[in-house]
């Protein structure tokens, strides 16, 4: 009986990871659309903590610069004075 339970509860164990493995369609989609001179960034629209709409979309006659970072983050730290050199 022992036994019995023990092979279904490694069953059970082995279903839930294979369950829990991520999906690979996010790395097809990355593949796909790779960064190149003429390259459009994709549409998309972001809430500041200021509550303000921020959007990306269609041509533009400057270069975007789209930065994340983090207080905590001693290199994005570094690099917030070019950051500010070029704004």
């Amino acid at each position: 009986m022992n036994k019995l339970v023990l092979a279904m509860l490694v069953t059970v164990g082995v279903g839930y990871a294979v369950w829990q493995q991520p999906q690979q369609s996010a790395a097809v989609v990355a593949e796909v659309q790779k960064p190149e001179v003429g390259y459009l960034a994709p549409h998309f629209t972001l809430t500041g903590l200021d509550n303000q709409v921020y959007k990306v979309e269609g041509k533009r006659t400057k270069p975007v610069i789209l930065n994340f970072w983090a207080s905590w983050c001693g290199p994005c730290r570094m690099e917030a004075p070019d950051l500010q050199k070029l704004h």
